[in-house]
């Protein structure tokens, strides 16, 4: 595929502004020589798959996120932002337009996904077709073989819950370009895979993960840094949430006879390892930054710190962004706020998510835009990103009990779904239920998980229609409805002829 061999020069000449361009970032540990002498050079290259999941330039794999939000129903998209216009528009996000596919959010996650899995698939060719160098690290071997499968799987993930139909909605559709071997020439074009294929890729990966990666990071067995990287759960949480999302079928069994999602939430959730934080402010679940630092319901997060990335995550401009640049520019839709009760200010004020996580404006209040502009007498933005350099929360462990929530009331288990609820609520310092409702379990997936990338998710999972939030004209969808897949960039349509005309 000839585009991926545009993608490192790319992310290396990207125009970025001074604060975002971190001028001690070390584009170099993505090199890839034709051998490998060590298996720190082997380790470098994971190294960079982590760092081009954050990159290139402007927007990076990880910001896909924010597609998981700013195209459902709970955002509303403020055209008076500097976010509808120039390098960063999100307005053909917003307004569901997948053919507008020349934009930034759309090229540039795309590439660095692809980057992701050159530096990963150079690394397991390696070791399938060499034995391990013979320089005292031997034992790190199947460490790096793990986090190589897990962020292959991460990868292909993200590319197929944006570029592809829902699984469930057809298993033998048209997905991704699934790559699972460097390849081998500029010449190497690929077309594109079925979802069949790409899931059933991204399940072996992460079973072959969870065979691999340690349990805990061991200062005398792994490089200091990988405190930073994925463990063993991290596998297990995004195994749960691949067979969560194609489908009940898959939520007590999966593929070769195991439990399916439930069986690994279960896993997670038993080891007691992610306790909810319970403190006075719950703002502090988003803000440790720094070398091994995270809240105890952290799973895995990614790295914004000193040499750890491109540039700040836009979750941050975009939604958390309070210092009056005129970035910020995406909102709680009203009509999610009247569904989940949250217009009321008085009601809104009880849950302590609210008060932590998210910030009102009345008209004229905003220190970013005048009373003019909107005619909203009121906004209410999430508060979750705002620091810029914080270590980025990928899984956090009450997405487990939502899940188990959801699966639960679906078999017929409102009382159980109810106490998996109770989990989040009652931390959020909300009274606990006795039975829960469908209603009840969309509006904790908002309230604990919004603004995170899961709305979406959560609608596709479960098979429901996409309400139209706050568009004008726009009616309810199905989940799988094309207009909320994207298009494939159009630079790829272009230079790979093995896709032309899909």
């Amino acid at each position: 595929m000839k585009y991926l061999y545009y993608i490192l020069s790319l992310s290396l000449l990207v125009a970025c502004s001074g604060e975002d361009f971190l001028d001690e970032a070390e584009p170099s540990i993505n090199s890839a020589p034709e051998t490998f002498e060590n298996n720190t050079a082997l380790d470098n290259l994971i190294r960079g798959a982590y760092f081009n999941m954050k990159t290139p330039g402007d927007l990076g794999t990880m910001d896909l996120l924010i597609y998981q939000t700013v195209t459902t129903d709970i955002a509303e998209l403020k055209e008076y932002a500097n976010i509808v216009s120039g390098a960063r528009n999100m307005l053909p996000i917003y307004l569901r337009q997948p053919e507008i596919n020349d934009i930034r959010f759309v090229e540039f996650p795309w590439a660095g996904a692809y980057t992701m899995l050159y530096n990963v698939n150079t690394v397991l060719q390696f070791y399938e077709q060499n034995e391990p160098p013979a320089d005292g690290l031997e034992s790190w071997v199947p460490r790096i073989r793990g986090e190589a499968y897990f962020l292959r799987a991460f990868a292909h993930y993200l590319l197929a819950t944006t570029y592809a139909p829902p699984y469930s909605s057809d298993p033998q559709a048209s997905s991704i370009i699934l790559l699972t071997e460097p390849p081998a020439a500029p010449t190497d074009y690929q077309g594109l895979a079925t979802n069949q294929e790409v899931y059933d890729q991204i399940i072996s990966d992460l079973k072959n993960a969870i065979e691999l990666l340690p349990e805990e990071y061991d200062p005398s067995l792994h490089p200091e840094d990988y405190q930073d990287r994925a463990k063993r759960d991290a596998a297990r949480f995004l195994l749960a949430k691949t067979y969560f999302l194609m489908g009940n079928e898959f939520w007590n069994a999966g593929q070769d006879g195991d439990g399916g999602a439930l069986e690994q939430i279960n896993t997670i959730i038993d080891s007691e390892r992610y306790p909810l934080v319970q403190s006075d402010s719950l703002q502090q679940v988003f803000l440790p930054k720094g070398l091994n630092q995270k809240a105890s319901e952290t799973v895995w997060y990614a790295t914004y710190y000193f040499r750890n990335a491109w540039r700040a995550p836009r979750l941050e401009r975009m939604y958390s962004d309070f210092t009056g640049r005129r970035d910020r520019g995406i909102a709680m839709s009203k009509a999610t706020l009247e569904q989940i009760g949250w217009n009321d200010s008085t009601v809104a004020q009880q849950d302590e998510r609210y008060n932590d996580w998210f910030r009102r404006y009345e008209a004229g209040e905003d220190p970013a835009f005048s009373a003019e502009e909107d005619e909203d007498s009121y906004n209410v933005w999430c508060a979750k990103f705002t620091d810029r350099t914080a270590n980025f929360v990928v899984f956090r462990s009450p997405e487990l009990y939502l899940m188990r929530a959801t699966m639960r009331l679906a078999g017929g288990d409102a009382a159980g779904a109810a106490e998996d609820l109770n989990v989040t609520r009652t931390r959020a310092g909300l009274a606990p239920l006795a039975t829960a409702t469908e209603a009840e379990v969309s509006a904790e997936w908002i309230k604990e998980m919004g603004f995170e990338g899961r709305r979406l998710f959560y609608l596709q999972a479960t098979q429901q229609q996409v309400p139209p939030g706050d568009r004008v004209g726009a009616q309810m969808i199905p989940y799988s409805d094309p207009s909320l897949v994207r298009d494939l960039p159009r630079v790829e349509l272009v230079r790979n002829p093995a896709i032309a005309g899909e």
